[in-house]
């Protein structure tokens, strides 16, 4: 088995012919000297997640620039002071990136790059 750079799928060969496959939701697929296979996200590099991510209050900052939500392909966006954020996601299966002068939807191996996720 072997990931994908989206770190919810791996790849698995069965008679010759190569299958992907998703991990439960809240769970990463991993291949390293420890462990192969979907883990917890609590059990992930932090950099690699958003567990704490919650749909932010609308309201002073949050109203200017899109916010990290815990499903890291979206993203939650304040329409007017005081409404609900709605969540959206990225076009092509990319995913969200708010750190270090970087915002929106990036390729997986940028989003990785961004975030210091290791492959």
């Amino acid at each position: 088995m072997w990931g994908d750079e989206d770190i919810r799928y791996f790849y698995f060969c069965e008679d010759n012919e190569v299958l992907e496959d998703e991990c439960d939701k809240g769970y990463y697929y991993v291949n390293n000297a420890t462990v192969s296979g979907c883990i917890p996200g609590a059990d992930m590099n932090p950099n690699c997640v958003n567990l704490d991510a919650t749909a932010p209050e609308c309201e002073g900052e949050n109203l200017k620039q899109p916010q990290v939500c815990e499903t890291l392909t979206n993203f939650y966006l304040c329409p007017k002071e005081g409404a609900s954020a709605t969540e959206l996601t990225c076009t092509e299966d990319k995913a969200f990136a708010n750190q270090d002068g970087y915002l929106g939807c990036f390729t997986w191996a940028e989003w990785r790059k961004v975030r210091d996720c290791p492959q």
